[in-house]
């Protein structure tokens, strides 16, 4: 696993995305963050939650323990 990589799993949907929009809750602008999930259902919530964050982009990479969220906030940010 890449360092700078939250492992979350073995963790179960609803958990992963509580940590997630903890995380993201207190980036600044420029900042990012990778999670690492084997729950399916999180590819699907984590995009849904992350709509609501302007200045939010984010990309899923399947790996060979699951798959990894990485979530960018653009250096102008805003919320």
């Amino acid at each position: 696993m890449p360092a700078g990589v939250v492992n979350l799993c073995g963790k179960i949907c609803p958990f992963p995305i509580f940590i997630i929009i903890g995380q993201v809750d207190k980036m600044k602008p420029g900042d990012s963050l990778s999670f690492l999930v084997d729950d399916p259902l999180v590819l699907k919530s984590a995009p849904e939650e992350l709509e609501d964050y302007a200045g939010i982009t984010h990309s899923i990479k399947p790996v060979q323990e699951g798959w990894i969220i990485s979530i960018n906030m653009e250096s102008d940010g805003g919320r």
